[in-house]
């Protein structure tokens, strides 16, 4: 509702602000306040005449319409400004993740990529974002791959990740691990994949070393049993001949026929 202020000159609620209304000819003003949807207040409309005197019926529907319509202007304004700010800090998130960061669409191409996923497959963004998600898949790991995305688009899963390789620019090859959602439209069609990409290539190279040591390992092992088993084997053989020859075993062997009693290199 408005309030009615029909004489600044006397009014007692203008008695520290007069001063400034008075010498530009200000002599009336009418006043209501500016709220949201929910009642929360956003700023006060005011109407100042002339002439001091009451408002007439046309000036108070001026004043509610004015103030409506300021109520949506700065409910769209702050709208706008957290619209923004949201967009702001989804940018920050996905240029400066640690990982990888893209948008594909459902054929395939790439709509968005962060920095980080240009520095893991070598091309620019540019490159990219001419390319699909199939240019640089390595060949042996696309069909498993492009089986997630069906069954993705069917909604038999709603994310899948897997293990592949991409090819780099260069030639070279880059284990990836790969994590996969899809985003849907209002009405439930398809709209785009968001992948992260994380680039396992050196945990593939540490592991690749250690299953080569524990190989290794494994054989050298084999091969002190086989040369322990090897050399009891001889000293029997030298007991036996001490036997036939009327002589005591040179060698004791009781240990080699107890359980666990093989020797460990």
């Amino acid at each position: 509702m408005a309030r009615d202020r029909s004489d600044i000159a006397v009014d007692p609620l203008w008695a520290d602000y007069k001063a400034s209304a008075l010498p530009h000819g200000l002599r009336a003003c009418w006043s209501a306040p500016i709220l949201d949807e929910r009642r929360r207040f956003l700023g006060t409309f005011a109407l100042y005449c002339r002439q001091p005197g009451s408002p007439q019926p046309a000036h108070l529907r001026l004043i509610d319409m004015a103030t409506q319509t300021a109520a949506i202007a700065i409910h769209h304004h702050l709208a706008e400004g957290a619209l923004r700010a949201s967009e702001e800090r989804f940018r920050a998130t996905f240029e400066q993740a640690a990982v990888g960061v893209a948008h594909v669409s459902p054929e395939g191409r790439w709509l968005r990529v962060n920095q980080k996923l240009c520095d893991i497959v070598g091309y620019s963004r540019e490159d990219l974002l001419s390319k699909t998600f199939h240019d640089i898949t390595h060949p042996d790991d696309l069909g498993a791959d492009l089986e997630n995305v069906r069954q993705m688009l069917t909604g038999e899963i709603k994310t899948y990740s897997i293990e592949k390789r991409y090819i780099r620019k260069d030639g070279s090859t880059v284990w990836i691990n790969l994590t996969v959602a899809l985003i849907r439209g209002d009405a439930g069609q398809p709209d785009y994949f968001i992948s992260v990409v994380e680039d396992i290539s050196e945990r593939k190279r540490v592991n690749a070393e250690l299953q080569q040591k524990l190989a290794e390992l494994q054989q050298w092992h084999e091969a002190m049993l086989n040369r322990e088993a090897r050399v009891i084997e001889l000293k029997r053989e030298a007991n036996a001949l001490a036997r036939e020859l009327g002589r005591p075993a040179p060698y004791d062997l009781s240990f080699a026929d107890h359980p666990g009693g093989k020797a460990i290199p």
